[in-house]
């Protein structure tokens, strides 16, 4: 048999595929491997069940650094007399674990009263609440202590911003809530970002390209048809659904036939008292750098983690910039400045209808783990730490540094379903933790969850 793959999955686990089954004496040798010319150790070796994956239990692994492998005696299953390897030594690349970035975007609305917001992610800036046109309803948006609740809602939260109910138009002619163009800016290049949030709707009347959540699609700003052709707009759309358009409106075809995804319906319910069990906690994934499969809705409640809802192959590449400043808005159009109450003359039908919270964007594509996260957390995701194992026999002490609350979970094989918690007791000394597990399992996979 020959290596086809070395794949690390965690500072102290890696896989090493072979191109054919192999014999399991041989290939669950721990002897068989010698890691860093064997200034690591490598404690267990464990075959798969497809017999060509063997999983190697090792010394914690400097992320990003480039190690050796080298194997020897390991053997197929040919009949009568099975085929040994040659001695081999590869190279690769320590497990890397991606950047956990906090939001660009995060609006919490827990000022709970005036007339700006503060965007407590990363770009800063100021938002300005704009109550609209002396025609519509006074007073709004404002903020409300009607927020979600339940198990998988944030803990930490007091106001939502409330924009009204009730059918019709007029009553939400130009309110939203404006960031200055520079927060914006910081949107434009993105080839992967997540929009996530909580809503709670109590009104169905949709616009013409769906009720603004938020938005940087600027029209024609400048009088430029061009400038269609860049921003994000997610939407709520019809029927319950949410949209997507990425340098488009969701709705503007261009190329003819090229509109934005929807999710699938009813995902958003209408509630006009805007009953707190209405809430519904939604994200938005965009990868351009993906050929298929770039778009991805999740959705969840107060009462249920947030689950993949649909996928799509909408890629419109980059995020586009427009040629004039436009705000970041939420809850309707895009301004332009200096900031008006007059707005887009169709802002009254494409505006927010209920309430908004938690909305962020973040910079780069979530995993379904990290959306599950920010459902619950106040405040963007944290860092990742990075487990130590070190064992002595039958003993295996894992520890890592946080600010933040991780459980340590455990599999017995990759291909296992759900992780199982650990029941050891753990013990925090500071930022630091300590778990002293049991290691006489043959072999055993360990993870942090938030």
């Amino acid at each position: 048999p020959t290596v086809v793959a070395l794949t690390p999955t965690s500072p102290t686990n890696l896989v090493v595929s072979f191109s054919e089954p192999v014999e399991a004496g041989t290939a669950t040798d721990t002897m068989n491997y010698l890691l860093a010319g064997g200034d690591l150790s490598v404690y267990a070796a464990v075959l798969e069940a497809n017999l060509t994956d063997v999983v190697l239990t090792t010394d914690p692994m400097s992320p990003g650094v480039e190690y050796t492998l080298g194997l020897s005696g390991i053997a197929d299953r040919a009949v009568p007399v099975p085929n040994q390897m040659d001695a081999v030594i590869l190279t690769f690349t320590a497990y890397n674990p991606p950047p956990r970035t906090a939001p660009l975007i995060e609006v919490r609305f827990e000022e709970g009263a005036g007339g700006s917001v503060t965007n407590s992610g990363t770009v800063g800036g100021t938002g300005t609440i704009d109550i609209g046109v002396a025609a519509s309803a006074a007073g709004l948006p404002g903020f409300t202590n009607n927020v979600p609740v339940g198990p998988y809602a944030p803990a930490a939260n007091q106001y939502s911003l409330y924009t009204g109910t009730g059918s019709g138009h007029i009553q939400y002619a130009g309110k939203a809530v404006d960031f200055p163009d520079p927060v914006r800016t910081n949107t434009v290049g993105l080839e992967q970002f997540t929009v996530s949030g909580w809503i709670n709707l109590t009104d169905g009347t949709i616009g013409s390209g769906g009720n603004r959540i938020l938005s940087t699609w600027p029209q024609n700003v400048d009088g430029l048809s061009a400038n269609r052709l860049t921003g994000v707009d997610v939407v709520v759309a019809t029927n319950g659904t949410l949209r997507l358009g990425v340098n488009q409106a969701p709705d503007y075809p261009s190329p003819p036939g090229n509109i934005g995804p929807t999710s699938s319906t009813g995902r958003a319910a209408i509630s006009a008292s805007a009953d707190p069990a209405n809430w519904v906690f939604f994200a938005v994934t965009y990868d351009a750098s993906l050929p298929t499969e770039s778009t991805k809705f999740y959705f969840g409640n107060g009462q249920t983690p947030a689950v993949l809802d649909v996928v799509s192959n909408y890629n419109r590449g980059a995020v586009a910039d427009c040629t004039a400043p436009v705000t970041l808005t939420l809850a309707n159009f895009m301004d332009s400045p200096p900031l008006t109450t007059t707005r887009d003359s169709t802002s009254n039908s494409r505006a927010f209808r209920g309430l908004m919270d938690e909305i962020r964007l973040f910079r780069h594509a979530l995993t379904l783990e990290e959306i599950r996260q920010i459902q619950v957390r106040a405040a963007g995701l944290p860092d990742e730490p990075t487990l130590l194992i070190a064992r002595d026999g039958a003993r295996a002490v894992i520890t890592w540094t946080s600010t933040a609350t991780f459980q340590l979970v455990y599999k017995d094989s990759l291909d296992a379903g759900d992780w199982t918690p650990v029941t050891e007791p753990t013990v925090t000394a500071g930022n630091q933790h300590t778990v002293e597990v049991n290691a006489d399992q043959p072999m055993r996979f360990y993870q942090l969850r938030y």
